[in-house]
């Protein structure tokens, strides 16, 4: 059976699939997009938590390998606008997907930046953070080389930046022309560029436009698209020639702020891991700028500072007692001249003068001295690297027996017992590499010390540890912050008292600025740290709390829009609850709920007025909000209906005539039978009903009509037929149109149209031609 490394390897190159593991564990679980190679969504197996994968079959190994380089240069940044980088593929690796691939966070809710939609306000913001994450890039030597929208994100009002080292992984349609000329060629990335796409980010988020490639081309075009304090700094940016685009970026960042208001204050939380770099101390004109009057008067000076010699002088002393011990030596023996008392006080005799050493012990004496010499200097040296090491504090005894037994060893040998003071000398020097070689030891003892004293709060054992350490090595700039702490523990702990006082008195924000205060003064001291974030967390839950009862409130009472404002207000204290979205719902839901009782209300006060049109209306717009009320339902068929039957009717009614057609007159009896069976009928609708009746019962009643003419005329009635020549005819119609034609050769013919309605009686009508043709 195959392993899942096997299987992975049989998998044809370059066949991405729903299931690949890539190293060390990140399992695709859907694939988001196509451009411009592939991106998947991923679960890592060490976290659980999902990431995005973004693969880019575009780039070779070569240029993949530059990308590796600049992307592990990138990975130190830690900035709130930056995403950072998760994983990305070594040669090894991507051959499991035949192509290069890197691992980002999953940015949920995060959108595409764009303009639409947004405000002014927003839009400063925005470029406020963006200005922000470059200076705060090109400060830590970084540059991204292809900034543009597409390699930026909007979440919930923070931007979003990806890509920096990983050039050209953003490739999408129409970004190129926010990209320098010398990025749209290949060629390695600066600042410079970096600038560039900066400015016409700015040019597209203030004129609307997409930036010109040239802005020395485009000369006038482009006079009155900018405002004018942002006009000369922006063509800068996009100038042609990379030297020309070194501008201030904190101006720029106020030059923005003035124009879209109160600006972006960056947030506080970014910091470059980079271990090849170390802070630099704040270098003012008087020097090191020291942090506080406690630093400066409780920091233990170094001990090669604190001693009153300097260097040069005792190394200048060792050597002058050296040249005055062999010059003893070397003379003494041939100058002296030993006395004895003689017998009479006032009588001295001088003895002979001892024979001289001989050349053998000469020569042994001269390299006992040597040796002697070279033994010192190494003390000396130890003597001096164990100063720098604070020896003097935390091997204070050792280091006095070694110079008592030091003085012995002077004193032996300068009087000539040089193989008595060497022995000593070879002592003290291993006594003194041995200590030498306890400092790290004793380092690592205070470090693990002092950690745990400032979080038992334990003030004395922290500042002996941390003054021990610091001793030690002074240059560490982490280390002179602890001792601070431990300085400041005492106060800190005075602090978290009152604070704990007044956090059972329920007095919150009090409580929370003294353990602000406390974990100020000693960012070690885990009471003061948990306590704030203990206490903001209470303020928290009171504030949500307060807000959620007061939407309720507004909610009791229908004030539907403080309620809606109360809890937006508390999901924004409480984003990860869901309290504030169900009483949302409710709010919505109640809103709805009275809509439709007020549609419901207006549309049956409609029917009862015969208003059947506004009834529609309000039923329509019921429907629009829930289309199962069967209220509205029913109700709005009924509307229809009687609005449809009072248009035929009123349509009858406007034209008695037409029911001279049998047709039309049998369509007004069925009407006249179904407005009748209504149960509903006001005075409008009953004398609509009354007067279709009356039209109906006169429709086939006929009443005379005389016709006059000159006997020349033929006489033509459409519907009845050709009477012919006639000089006056009397005729019985019944109600309706009628159109009657004269004719007669060589005169023009005459043409009447009559209508004939119940109850009207109409006078004589003459048909005579009597124009010529």
């Amino acid at each position: 059976m195959l392993d899942k490394k096997d299987e992975l390897d049989q998998r044809p190159p370059g066949k991405i699939t729903e299931g690949m593991t890539l190293p060390p564990d990140y399992r695709l679980v859907q694939r988001i997009s196509d451009l411009p190679g592939e991106s998947w969504q991923a679960r890592d197996g060490a976290t659980g938590q999902l990431v995005l994968v973004r693969f880019f079959p575009q780039l070779d190994p070569d240029s993949w390998q530059v990308a590796r380089e600049a992307m592990t240069l990138a990975r130190g940044m830690v900035h709130q606008n930056l995403v950072r980088l998760l994983g990305m593929s070594s040669p090894e690796d991507q051959s499991l997907a035949g192509m290069p691939w890197l691992v980002e966070p999953w940015l949920e809710d995060a959108l595409p930046f764009n303009l639409a939609g947004k405000s002014k306000d927003e839009i400063g913001q925005l470029l406020a953070q963006l200005v922000d994450l470059i200076i705060y890039a090109h400060e830590s030597g970084i540059v991204h080389g292809h900034l543009n929208p597409g390699s930026m994100l909007v979440q919930q009002g923070s931007l979003k930046v990806r890509g920096f080292g990983a050039a050209a992984s953003d490739g999408e349609d129409g970004q190129a022309a926010f990209l320098s000329p010398e990025a749209r060629q290949g060629k390695a990335p600066d600042k410079s560029d970096d600038i560039y796409s900066l400015g016409a980010i700015i040019f597209w988020c203030l004129t609307g436009h997409s930036p010109p490639e040239d802005t020395e081309s485009a000369g006038t075009e482009l006079n009155g698209l900018l405002p004018p304090q942002l006009d000369p700094i922006v063509r800068q940016m996009m100038s042609r020639a990379s030297w020309d685009r070194q501008v201030n970026l904190p101006e720029l960042a106020e030059h923005l702020q003035v124009h879209f208001g109160a600006g972006h204050q960056a947030l506080p939380e970014v910091a470059f891991t980079r271990s090849d770099e170390a802070p630099k101390p704040d270098i003012g004109p008087a020097g090191p700028a020291t942090t506080g009057a406690s630093q400066s008067s409780t920091q233990p000076a170094s001990p090669r500072q604190a001693s009153k010699i300097s260097l040069p002088w005792v190394y200048a002393g060792l050597a002058l007692l050296l040249v005055v011990a062999i010059g003893v030596i070397n003379v003494l023996p041939e100058q002296v001249i030993l006395t004895e008392p003689s017998a009479s006080p006032t009588a001295n005799r001088v003895k002979e003068l001892p024979r001289g050493p001989t050349p053998i012990e000469q020569a042994r004496l001269k390299i006992l001295q040597e040796e002697s010499q070279t033994v010192a200097e190494q003390i000396l040296r130890l003597q001096l690297e164990l100063e720098d090491a604070a020896a003097n504090i935390w091997a204070s005894n050792e280091l006095a027996a070694v110079s008592d037994e030091l003085n012995q060893a002077e004193d032996l040998f300068s009087r000539g017992e040089f193989a008595l003071a060497l022995e000593i000398y070879n002592r003290l020097q291993k006594q003194l590499l041995a200590l030498k070689q306890q400092s790290s030891e004793v380092l690592d003892k205070n470090l693990q010390l002092g950690d745990q004293a400032l979080a038992q709060g334990d003030p004395e054992t922290a500042l002996a540890a941390w003054t021990i350490v610091t001793a030690i090595a002074p240059e560490n700039p982490d280390y002179s912050a602890k001792l601070t702490s431990a300085e400041n523990l005492p106060e800190a702990i005075a602090l978290a008292n009152r604070a704990l006082m007044n956090e059972r008195e329920g007095e919150l924000e009090a409580a929370l600025e003294s353990y602000r205060q406390a974990s100020s003064l000693t960012d070690d001291w885990p009471v003061a740290a948990e306590g704030v974030e203990r206490v903001a967390a209470a303020i928290t839950q009171r504030q949500f709390t307060d807000a959620m009862s007061a939407g309720f409130v507004a909610l009791s009472s229908k004030d539907y829009e403080a309620a809606t404002a109360d809890f937006a207000q508390a999901a924004l204290i409480l984003p990860d609850s869901t309290e504030p979205e169900d009483a949302l719902l409710q709010v919505e839901q109640s809103q709805r709920a009275d809509l439709i009782a007020g549609y419901q209300t207006a549309a049956e006060t409609a029917l009862a007025d015969e208003r059947w049109q506004d009834a529609i209306d309000s039923y329509d717009k019921a429907l629009a909000m829930d289309n199962s009320l069967v209220f509205a339902n029913d109700g709005l068929a009924t509307a229809r209906m009687r609005q449809d039957l009072e248009t035929r009717l009123q349509r009858i009614l406007a034209d008695p005539a037409s029911l001279q057609e049998d047709e039309t007159l049998a369509e007004a009896r069925q009407l006249l039978a179904e407005a009748s069976r209504l149960e509903q009928q006001n005075e409008n609708t009953r004398g609509m009903i009354n007067g279709l009746a009356e039209v109906i019962s006169t429709a086939r009643i006929p009443f005379p009509l005389t016709i006059i003419s000159d006997g020349q005329t033929q006489v033509i009635v459409y519907k009845v037929g050709n009477l012919g020549t006639l000089g006056r005819h009397q005729l019985e119609l019944i109600p309706g149109r009628y159109t009657i034609i004269g004719k007669r050769a060589g005169y023009r013919d005459v043409r009447h149209d009559l209508v004939l309605s119940p109850g009207r009686t109409l006078a004589p009508i003459t048909v005579a031609c009597n124009e010529r043709i």
